[in-house]
């Protein structure tokens, strides 16, 4: 006898209105194939709007993270856009990622990294990498090369407590404000170190001997840096994907003050911000129409305050990552400085604009910006100043 199978037992059925009990069977598979036929038309269809796009995967090694992505889509009965362009931008966030990663070499990838492991030999970049660093290069910024001072203010940044700020604070600590002018000192000369551009995507990360002695005695970490601006490059890398595959109607608004909005066809609204009695408050709002980019210096965080770009003390000193190359020290006060196009990438108008904003927000800098069409919200003289003639607020305190 088999213990797990009930004994057979035969059972009459007495079949009764078989006319009905067809038409029930006829109705249920009607009704089955009308749910089969709406399951599928969701597999098949996308929805008709603004959607924000998805990564897709559990890794932690991608853009993504620091970015949120909407665009609008037409949708309809087989319109797979949206399965689509999250499969896009997924892969582009992950590429994206390795491209602008300073610490570590990907294999096929031609990385930051690469550069910083081979110092004076010729390697071969990323392209969209290869253009990022010649135009900072030829905008004769040298944020770049400050690898080693902003991992010095980095351990500032990441301290929980005044406790620990002692160590890594060169207001106080004699040993890491030497080493900050120092190592700002080499950042700061092209003789020291500097890149060198060839044909093919080639470059080469020249360093004197003086500055590669230094380097290793001290035992930094990397020469080069993108650090509080890696996401220029990254809004800039995506956003060009993007409508490469055909997105015309869409924004891409980095968590760090970059935004790149290329749609035509809305307004937007974007919330300007002061530090007040110790909190970020938003006195007004900017509305505006795409295609826009926007770059917004921030001398206070908005929220988080442990993350790697301030430090706010118990007696309310704020010390913020926008450091400069001549002193290794930042000079942006408590302060929002809003800079945007309508005709130009991230990285354009962080080149243009920087040297105004590591200057301690010169005015008259940020003023004559006009004429290359870019433009500038600040406080000036207590009094929100814009260059824009044409900037619209919906309200302003």
């Amino acid at each position: 006898m088999n213990l797990f199978r009930p004994p057979r037992e035969d059972i009459e059925i007495d079949i009764k209105h078989p006319k009905l009990r067809i038409a029930l069977v006829i109705g249920l598979i009607v009704i089955a194939a009308v749910s089969l036929g709406y399951g599928i038309t969701g597999l098949l269809s996308t929805k008709t709007g603004w959607q924000e796009v998805s990564y897709v995967g559990t890794d932690n090694e991608n853009a993504a993270g620091d970015f949120s992505l909407n665009v609008y889509l037409k949708g309809g009965f087989m319109d797979q856009s949206g399965k689509q362009l999250s499969a896009l931008y997924s892969e582009e966030s992950r590429k994206a990622y390795r491209i602008i990663d300073a610490e570590t070499t990907y294999e096929g990838v031609g990385n930051l990294a690469l550069l910083n492991e081979h110092p004076n030999e010729e390697v071969e970049l990323d392209p969209a990498l290869y253009d990022f660093l010649k135009k900072f290069d030829e905008s004769g910024l040298r944020v770049l090369y400050l690898g080693p001072v902003y991992e010095a203010w980095r351990g500032l940044f990441l301290c929980l407590d005044d406790a620990e700020t002692a160590e890594f604070d060169p207001a106080v600590n004699e040993t890491v404000r030497d080493f900050i002018k120092k190592a700002s000192a080499y950042a700061n000369d092209p003789d020291a170190v500097s890149l060198e551009f060839y044909d093919g995507y080639k470059a080469k990360l020249a360093v004197s001997a003086e500055y590669q002695a230094f380097f290793e005695e001290e035992n930094c970490g990397v020469y080069l840096d993108t650090y509080w601006f890696r996401n220029a490059f990254l809004a800039d890398y995506l956003t060009d994907k993007l409508i490469k595959a055909g997105v015309n109607r869409g924004y891409l608004i980095a968590k760090d003050g970059f935004i790149r909005c290329f749609d035509k066809q809305e307004d937007y609204y974007l919330p300007l911000t002061s530090w007040n009695n110790g909190q970020p408050v938003s006195p007004t709002v900017l509305t505006y129409t795409g295609p826009s980019t926007f770059v917004i210096y921030r001398g206070f965080p908005l929220q988080d305050t442990t993350t790697d770009i301030y430090y706010i003390f118990r007696d309310g000193r704020l010390i913020n990552g926008y450091i400069d190359p001549e002193d290794g020290e930042g000079h942006l006060e408590k302060e929002e400085v809003v800079v945007y196009s309508h005709e130009t990438d991230c990285t354009d108008l962080l080149a243009a604009s920087l040297p105004a904003v590591l200057q301690g927000k010169d005015a008259d800098l940020l003023k004559a910006l006009r004429q290359e069409g870019i433009f500038a919200i600040f406080t000036e003289d207590g009094k929100l100043t814009a260059t824009d003639p044409d900037a619209r607020f919906l309200s302003e305190k």
